[in-house]
């Protein structure tokens, strides 16, 4: 019984979603060899791509962090510059393997854009490589390529830095003593391309040193209000605890001094 319910969510979420058709062509050396090698190789290898008819050129690798361990394994598609993909040049397709409903990461996502959050676009695809069924994948947004090329987008200003938790570590929950030099470890810098931590460490130092009564002004000085207590509310409603210490990205609008 729970297994016909959960092939009717399924039937009834996709038919109610856009799932794409997307055609993966590479020498079949190169695919034993995408699969041979060390999963952590992240040398891109040459394909063709075929969507609705169309052809682009580009590269493909495994990607993230714990998930290259799946049989089923995520990737990461790249285009050559010109033949991006709705803007696109980056493609990341997760495998969801650990979710066999298939729908629990792209539900979080949408409740983000349900209530005005800030999250990535999203949507379904159906993988083909060399004509084989490699089954049903979810689109992510590269969110923070489009933070550092068009935050605009999201109602940001462009210039600012962005910072992402090591996944390894887990140590991105915001609490660092202020007698080790543990930044540069626990978080990722993504952009600029410098070693300039003094704004995520200012931070840091500001959260830790203020008293509690006086915490509700010192966020609503330092960040965006509704995109913390509607990042907490989709977090509260998913159970995504991890998320306070990695899987996710930390953003200063230099002009607003906001984060």
């Amino acid at each position: 019984m729970k297994k016909i319910i959960v092939l009717l969510a399924i039937v009834a979420l996709t038919a109610n979603s856009q799932v794409r058709e997307f055609f993966i062509y590479i020498d079949p050396d190169s695919l034993n060899r995408l699969y041979s090698r060390s999963i952590w190789d992240e040398t891109y290898m040459p394909i063709r791509f075929v969507f609705e008819g169309q052809e682009r050129s580009g590269g493909i690798r495994f990607k993230g962090h714990t998930s290259r361990y799946y049989p089923k394994k995520p990737f990461r598609i790249r285009f050559k510059k010109g033949q991006e993909l709705d803007g696109y040049r980056n493609l990341g397709l997760n495998a969801m393997y650990t979710d066999k409903s298939f729908m629990r990461e792209k539900i979080s996502y949408d409740l983000f854009k349900k209530i005005g959050a800030v999250g990535p676009e999203t949507y379904y695809a159906n993988l083909y490589i060399n004509d084989k069924n490699y089954g049903l994948y979810l689109f992510v947004e590269r969110i923070d390529d489009t933070f550092e090329l068009n935050p605009e987008k999201y109602g940001f200003n462009r210039g600012g830095s962005m910072y992402e938790p090591d996944d390894v570590l887990h140590c991105g929950n915001l609490f660092i003593p202020s007698d080790t030099m543990d930044y540069y470890r626990c978080y990722i810098k993504k952009f600029p391309n410098d070693s300039d931590y003094s704004d995520l460490i200012q931070l840091i130092h500001q959260l830790n040193s203020t008293p509690v009564e006086d915490f509700h002004i010192l966020i609503d000085s330092l960040f965006y209000g509704d995109c913390v207590l509607k990042w907490l509310l989709v977090n509260a409603l998913t159970s995504m605890g991890d998320t306070y210490n990695k899987n996710y990205y930390l953003y200063h609008d230099s002009v607003l001094n906001k984060w």
